[in-house]
């Protein structure tokens, strides 16, 4: 049964997932992570089938999991009750239906779940540098690395190899939203050698690209990632010349789903006014689409690297199901 003051924390959180409160992906992880924690400690469950029935019932109410046009910010938060749900089933043997270890204690098995939740928010906050410190099994001397947009971890990991590295990157701003800018100004700060140049070179300067590095915001169950608007115009730049292209994306983005080149629901639609202003426009007929995110599919990417290591895309099936129970379940 919970208390009125787990309900509220429960209503509260679905409402920001639906509302998009959370600055960034990371951050609807780390707060995913701690309502699973209040949960444990405030739920007065009988058994752990009691506390895994509740937290299956709270990713249908609050991340819409089973809903085909949720946002990525509903599909993280998925991600992490998913993942938490298995790592909790893994601690306690009764409930996988082992009778060779003596059943724990409530007490006792309440104080491993949430030594196990510390010990996923350790992984969570280690991420990003987790992904970072491989940068030099990817990245060599005097390279022309292409990116485009800002993104947390591939900044990070670019940073990171030009503490031992002298390599160029160009950065693509990523028009309307000009993102590419906050990130060429970030890692020439940091001392590499940085081009910003407009989206519409993308294609005449990928010849003299090595690699292409791009982050994500999802990283779908086929290998096919979800990024931001334009990374698939790059990456069917870069195989047009052969280019390697790269990604980077935390273990929480990587999510049980898929996805089709014809499935929309994932998208959300922005302003328009922010790619063509109503001033430019000569007839009302005019119809202008300004897509938030690309989905880029499993045969333009080379590598995916998440804090687990580097993945061929079609390896990801398989780590989902080391990473997730049965979500059909």
């Amino acid at each position: 049964m919970a208390s009125a003051e787990l309900k509220k924390k429960i209503s509260d959180f679905g409402l920001r997932i639906t509302n998009e409160k959370f600055s960034s992906s990371y951050e609807v992880a780390e707060q995913s992570c701690k309502l699973v924690q209040s949960i444990v400690l405030q739920l007065k469950w009988k058994s752990t089938q009691d506390l895994v029935s509740f937290l299956r019932n709270v990713i249908k109410e609050v991340c819409s999991f089973e809903d085909s046009s949720v946002s990525n910010t509903h599909s993280v938060a998925s991600n992490v009750f998913f993942r938490l749900i298995k790592i909790i089933s893994i601690e306690d043997p009764s409930y996988l239906g082992s009778t060779s270890e003596q059943n724990q204690s409530k007490k006792e098995l309440r104080e491993t779940f949430i030594d196990c939740l510390e010990e996923y928010v350790v992984e969570l906050e280690n991420s990003c540098s987790n992904i970072a410190s491989q940068c030099l099994d990817h990245i060599h001397h005097n390279e022309i690395i292409l990116t485009i947009g800002y993104s947390k971890t591939v900044c990070e990991f670019l940073k990171q190899a030009a503490h031992s590295l002298t390599f160029q990157v160009l950065v693509a701003e990523a028009a309307p939203s000009y993102k590419g800018h906050d990130m060429a100004k970030e890692l020439a700060e940091s001392g590499i050698k940085t081009t910003l140049c407009a989206d519409s070179n993308i294609f005449a300067v990928m010849s003299r690209v090595n690699k292409v590095l791009i982050g994500s915001k999802l990283i779908l169950a086929d290998g096919s990632i979800i990024a931001c608007s334009g990374s698939l115009l790059v990456a069917q730049a870069a195989k047009q010349f052969s280019v390697p292209v790269i990604c980077c994306g935390a273990f929480y983005k990587v999510t049980p789903r898929y996805l089709s080149s014809d499935d929309q629901h994932f998208n959300t639609l922005l302003s328009p006014q922010l790619a063509l202003p109503l001033k430019h426009i000569s007839s009302l007929k005019t119809l202008v689409v300004n897509p938030a995110c690309d989905f880029v599919p499993a045969r333009y990417l080379t590598l995916l690297i998440s804090s687990l290591g580097g993945h061929d895309p079609s390896y990801i099936f398989k780590l989902i199901f080391d990473l997730y129970p049965d979500v059909d379940q």
